[in-house]
């Protein structure tokens, strides 16, 4: 019988035939030590193999040409060589069909952007995440596009205990809702999942404990069970179970066409699309509804009036 490790071994490896000659692969084992991907493009190759030999060049014909400089400049010369080395070494790196150092490049640029963001003059409002004005009085928003639309907060109708009779008639609803929607309007579904808040819900509890201050019977009784309510609900629901909200912004590109859009949606809402749709007409719920999803500051926040306690 012939021994197995005399057997031949095949590496087989995909080429893209239909890429151009600069953009076609070759494997260099070196790098198989310190990447997964040894891949590497013929026109990086080149390019970096390219970069170094002229860096090089220029390295050693600065440290020789004034011999007397040498023992002055021959440790930052090793230091900027090796940084040089690490450089070119990173363009080499494949990663998601470019370099590694173009990958880098772009999410360090990503950060710094994101951080002028928030850190900026407008961190505080909706316009760094395209919403112009809202109106407390309708709940209208524009966005910074010109549209105009609503945020609502709606309730699903499925379950897994749904009956089929009632799927069926909800995908109808819906099918009928896409096909008499205006053609120019948005629909954004915004699914988050969070900590059940319920500090005001404690509030509430807090205050009526406090209103029952007499001696009676009846106060007494008030709380004994407001007592027990607070505690089950501090130590049992509030931070610890989630929840699940969903927000649907609705658009359409001017108010007369959004006002049809809106009609279209309720409509379809009343028949059964939707087992519930509230619009949000304050800016503190809005802004605590979009906030995490739009990784608005906390700063940002408590200026559109989320208090410094509900962001805890």
């Amino acid at each position: 019988m012939e021994d197995k490790s005399k057997l031949a071994k095949f590496n087989l490896k995909s080429v893209n035939i239909l890429a151009e000659s600069k953009h076609r692969t070759m494997e260099v084992e070196a790098l198989k030590k310190i990447t997964m991907d040894g891949m590497i493009s013929t026109q990086r190759m080149l390019l970096g193999t390219f970069i170094m030999i002229v860096l090089f060049i220029i390295m050693f014909t600065y440290l020789f040409s004034v011999g007397d400089r040498i023992p002055y400049v021959i440790l930052p010369m090793i230091f900027l060589a090796i940084s040089l080395s690490v450089i070119v070494g990173n363009y080499l790196i494949s990663s998601r069909d470019k370099s590694m150092l173009s990958s880098v490049g772009t999410f360090l640029s990503d950060r710094i952007f994101e951080r002028v963001r928030r850190k900026g003059g407008r961190k505080s409002d909706l316009k760094s995440v395209g919403i112009e004005s809202f109106d407390e009085k309708t709940g209208l928003i524009t966005f910074r596009d010109g549209r105009v639309g609503r945020a609502f907060e709606v309730e699903g109708t499925l379950s897994r205990s749904t009956l089929p009779v009632v799927a069926n008639q909800t995908a109808i609803v819906k099918a009928q809702y896409l096909v008499a929607r205006s053609a120019t309007s948005y629909e954004k579904l915004i699914l988050s999942i969070r900590q059940v808040d319920l500090k005001e819900q404690l509030e509430h509890l807090e205050k009526y404990n406090n209103k029952a201050s007499s001696n009676s019977d009846g106060d007494r009784w008030r709380r004994y069970m407001i007592q027990l309510m607070h505690n089950y609900v501090a130590d049992d629901l509030d931070g610890k179970e989630v929840t699940v909200t969903q927000v649907l912004v609705l658009s359409d590109f001017d108010k007369q066409a959004y006002d049809n859009t809106e009609f279209e949606f309720l409509s379809a809402v009343d028949q059964g699309m939707y087992s519930r749709a509230r619009a949000i007409t304050k800016l503190d719920e809005l802004v605590s509804k979009l906030a995490p999803l739009t990784m608005l500051s906390k700063g940002g926040r408590m200026s559109n009036g989320i208090s410094k306690k509900a962001n805890r």
